[in-house]
């Protein structure tokens, strides 16, 4: 059958339904109407109608001939028309219908503009036909009124033109605020005034309706909020214009007084604790850690604060076994300040402080007597009693108390008893000054989980995410090994922060179940960056950076990276697999290469201001001044393993790199040729310096994030060994922890650094002098500048100074025709000793840090202190090549040459130290951040080292007095000198 037929069946077929519906609903109507409105057909008729003479029928028109549907179409008859209404004689409409005396004809509004009539017609009980009741209408009246929407509401009656009562409402609505403003508020922002109208309900703001009540609750809820901020005496009233038709302008006259501070105090009655150690109790009231003269630091009163300092003193003498100390309500006394004399510059000026006073009633010293657990049933009460760290005629210790109970919520969460409970049973023996103390447990059910589950993944795949959780669907709910699964899961960077409110845990109570969804908002996968600035290490430099840390959303990280530095410049690739084939084995590889110039005099001439190339001709810069480059390229691949149910890894990583050292001046060719790090010797073994190096690795690591951290710890610990191939030999223990813990309320963070390295050489062979410790610049030491920490040595060299004759005048030369020339005509040559930084071939750094978060994440400012030290463990590593001697030890028998450069006595196992501020700014563009620090050296170098007397050349060497008299100077006093500040700049972090 074709589809043209299959069309029209269905819609005939569709046709005979509707009609046989049409005729079915017809039949329901009729069956419902009552029997009495079914007349017959010869009933007579009620109403005599008065008849008409006969008129002459009309002409009909012909019948419309209808056009049958087409096949497959419809047809839908047209509703009948509705009757004519009915109208009297000669078309005259019939007259109105009449309605009762006590009928409501009709209910009206009167003064209301935004608000509809609508609106008010549902807000009332009464309606149009109901009967009049004025105490229906009072209790429409109240209704209108608890709408809030009006300042006056009344009802008048009136009659209506049909006999019924006209119902009128007169409203005046209330005025709407139009704009808030506050005048004379500096203290406090308006955001935080907005923010406490939210947080006490004021319900006062924009566009709301103007109540005098709601405004008056305005002005205490400010006085208040700036008493907090020591503003005891503000004053906030409120002023209001009007805005026609309806409206009014807010604005609050604020007058915030003087500023009131916590001044002296005192306590009365206290024996057990000095006045200081109850002063250091009052975290919240007591001054910032200064002289109490230091008005800037002292807190500002707030009643609020001093009454949690008092329960704070409570809480002291409790965790000493005063269990009934208490601290009772203040003295308090208001007195004026002013700038104290001489030292006018630490006061605030004229202002208001509050003296306190407190009264401590110190009470008997209670021990601890019986002490017993009720309840227990999975674990023995031998066990559960060490976890208390109390025993029976111990001082008893409510801090220990409460530690313990936390501690036993966690024990039983650890078996899946998540809603086990502890509570204390205190029993005190006044007479005996003993504690009897009972801990009623509840540990209700065990839960098993059924299923773990992840939303808000698009890019991520599940099974990335779930191979970090270590539970297991079906094992016990182990709510310790949960906190470890949302830290491994925060530590892939692939999310934001995933905190409590991001996971919900779902109670089956009748299968002892839960049910997990975590919730996780998904991060760029894709970033590009771009850096640049001034760093000690890379000078003025610009990088560009490219990475997925989330490839294809199966987890691995690639990354693309290309500086270019006036000092440093480093290209690298690299390719990281997480999971090898779905196992937690983490394998990659990076490709690198990288230039590194270090040119001391350009250094110093940056920081002195003298020109470069005069530091660079003069003797110093010859002789003194190092200055070469090193360039090396290779790659790195390792691999690892996570260890069991652990944030401790172990793994393998092996690297090959070929380097190769270029000196530009006398100095740095003459101290990296003698040096004896290769099988062969001479200026050819600065170049083709190959490393193969195999390093086994151990690495914990429980930081929260890689770059804003705020708790956790770090432990990374290697062994490198360099000899399986290549012709370097060394060995190089590594040791790095850090440390991050949240303070004051988690609002800041302190920070701890450790860095511990050695390296020596084996089998006759040094290492390379670039793989020799130097400390200073921004990533160890901050005050100090690049490389300059380090211990010091002579080092032997030939300098030469040209012939003078008896008047002291240098000899030029002669020209071809006689003539005098300019330069040297000739010249003396004699060894000296030249000061050199060997660096250490041992380091120890420590940092500390404490980060103030300013704005966010975004700002930190941040305290620090740095220390440490490079020194020289081995000497013998520092030997010098016999034949890079030879010619001095042959025509300068009576100069002493060493076989090993030794450091000055003085400047090894030296340890430095600074301290300072730094500002660290993250922006989105830059992958680390931005930062800007000052630093005071308050442990540098400032010596003076005398060259050794048997390098000072005999008379009998120099033509004359004049020429030896111009050798001097090579022998005088040299001094090693750190500048006392320093102010840097750059882009990266510290640890």
């Amino acid at each position: 059958m074709s589809c043209a037929g299959q069309k029209q069946r269905v819609a005939r077929s569709l046709a005979l339904k509707l009609a046989l519906l049409a005729g079915l609903s017809r039949c329901a109507l009729l069956a419902q109407e009552p029997p009495n409105s079914q007349k017959p057909a010869d009933a007579p008729p009620q109403a005599t109608q008065t008849q008409k003479p006969p008129e002459k029928p009309p002409q009909q028109a012909p019948p419309e001939t209808k056009t049958p549907p087409a096949p497959g179409q419809i047809q839908l008859e047209a509703p009948p028309e509705a009757p004519a209404t009915p109208q009297g004689p000669a078309g005259t409409k019939a007259p109105a219908e009449q309605v009762g005396p006590n009928i409501i004809e009709g209910i009206n509004f009167h003064g209301n503009r935004r608000i509809p009539s609508a609106t008010l017609r549902a807000r009332i009980f009464s309606h149009v036909g109901d009967v009049y009741d004025e105490n229906a209408l009072e209790r429409d009246l109240h209704a209108l009124w608890n709408t809030g929407f009006f300042d006056d509401v009344r009802v008048e009656t009136t009659d209506g033109p049909k006999g019924g009562k006209i119902v009128n409402f007169y409203v005046r609505e209330k005025k709407l605020v139009r704009s808030i403003d506050y005048k004379g508020l500096s203290t406090v922002s308006q955001s935080d005034v907005i923010d406490r109208f939210k947080e006490r309900k004021v319900g006062l703001s924009i566009e709301s309706q103007y109540d005098p009540v709601v405004v008056k609750r305005a002005e205490v809820v400010m006085e208040q909020l700036l008493a907090e901020h020591g503003h005891q005496f503000a004053s906030v009233k409120a002023r209001t214009r009007n805005i026609p038709p309806n409206s009014v302008a807010l604005t609050f006259i604020v007058v915030e007084g003087p500023t009131v501070k916590v001044g002296k105090i005192s306590f009365q009655g206290n024996t057990v604790f000095s006045a200081s150690h109850l002063e250091r109790a009052m975290k919240y009231s007591r001054p910032a850690g200064l002289p109490p003269w230091f008005y800037w630091f002292h807190k500002t009163y707030d009643k609020d604060k001093i009454q949690a300092d008092l329960e704070n003193i409570r809480e002291l003498y409790q965790d000493d076994g005063y269990f009934y100390a208490l601290a009772n309500e203040p003295k308090t006394k208001m007195v004026d300040t002013r700038r104290p004399w001489p030292l006018f510059f630490l006061g605030k000026g004229r202002g208001k402080s509050v003296d306190i006073t407190i009264p401590i009633e110190e009470g008997a010293q209670y021990r601890l007597g019986k002490f017993v657990i009720r309840g227990n049933k999975l674990f023995k009460q031998e066990f559960l009693a060490q976890v208390l760290q109390l025993k029976p005629g111990d001082v008893f210790n409510l801090s220990k108390v409460r530690k313990s109970l936390e501690t036993y919520r966690k024990i039983y969460g650890q078996f899946g008893y998540i809603n086990f409970t502890a509570s204390p049973d205190i029993d005190a023996d006044r007479k005996r000054h003993i504690i009897n103390l009972a801990l009623d447990f509840e540990e209700e059910k065990q839960y098993f989980v059924h299923r773990i589950e992840f939303s808000g993944n698009t890019k991520t795949r599940d099974k990335v995410i779930r191979r970090e959780v270590i539970l297991e669907e079906g094992a016990v709910f182990n709510t310790a090994l949960w906190d470890y699964s949302i830290l491994k899961i925060n530590q892939l960077g692939f999310f934001d922060p995933i905190k409590k409110e991001d996971y919900e845990i779902k109670q089956n109570n009748k299968d002892s179940t839960v049910d997990i969804l975590v919730k996780v908002k998904e991060k760029g996968k894709n970033s590009i960056g771009f850096s640049g600035g001034v760093s000690g290490y890379a000078g003025t430099f610009i990088g560009v950076n490219f990475a997925t840390n989330n490839f294809l959303g199966l987890g691995e990280t690639l990354s693309i990276q290309a500086t270019y530095g006036t000092y440093q410049s480093l290209y690298s690739f690299g390719f990281t697999e997480p999971y090898l084939r779905d196992r937690p084995m983490t394998v990659g590889f990076t490709i690198f290469k990288s230039t590194y110039k270090y040119n001391q005099a350009q250094q110093l001439a940056a920081t002195t201001g003298v020109s470069q190339q005069a530091l660079q001709n003069s003797v110093i810069g010859q002789y003194y001044l190092q200055n070469f480059s090193q360039n090396s390229s290779g790659f790195t691949t390792f691999a690892s393993y996570p260890l069991r149910r652990s944030f401790a890894r172990v793994g393998l990583t092996y690297s090959f790199t070929i380097s190769s050292i270029e000196a530009f001046n006398a100095a740095s060719q003459a101290f990296y040729s003698a040096l004896a790090f290769q099988s062969f010797q001479g200026p050819n073994s600065l170049t083709g310096i190959t490393e193969s190096q195999i390093m086994p690795t151990y690495l914990y690591n429980t930081v929260d994030n890689p770059i804003n951290p705020t708790h956790g710890r770090y432990l990374y610990a290697a062994l490198g060994f360099s000899g399986l191939g290549g012709n370097v030999q060394d060995i190089r223990p590594i040791v790095e922890a850090k440390y991050f813990h949240p303070i004051n309320k988690k609002r800041d963070v302190i920070g701890l650094h450790l860095l511990g390295s050695t390296i020596t050489g084996y089998g006759g062979l040094a290492p390379p002098p670039y793989s020799r410790f130097y400390l200073g610049g921004e990533t160890d030491l901050r005050g100090f500048y690049i490389r300059s920490i380090s211990p010091v040595a002579w080092f032997p060299q030939v300098a030469s100074v040209c012939n003078r004759d008896a008047a002291g005048n240098i000899i030029p030369p002669l020209t071809a025709t006689g003539q005098k020339g300019s330069g040297c005509g000739s010249s003396t040559s004699f060894p000296i000793y030249t000061p050199i930084f060997p660096g250490g071939d041992t380091q120890v750094v420590t940092n500390f840090e404490y980060r103030i978060p300013v704005i966010g994440s975004t700002v930190t400012l941040a305290y620090f202190i740095d220390a440490g030290s490079s020194f020289i463990l081995y000497p013998s590593q520092l030997k010098i090549n016999p034949s890079a001697n030879y010619t001095i030890n042959k025509q300068y028998p009576y100069f002493p040459t060493p076989t090993e450069i030794r450091p000055i006595s003085g400047t090894n196992f030296k340890l430095y130290s600074d301290t300072g501020l730094e500002l660290q700014v993250m922006l989105p563009i830059v992958n680390a951040p931005i930062r800007v620090f000052w630093a005071y050296n308050w442990r540098r170098g400032n010596e003076v080292f005398q060259p050794p007397k048997a390098g000072l050349p005999p008379m009998s060497l120099f033509p004359n007095e004049a020429t030896y008299n111009s050798a001097l100077i090579y022998f005088e006093p040299y001094r090693l000198q750190n500048p006392l500040n320093h102010f840097g700049f750059t882009v990266a972090r510290s640890f």
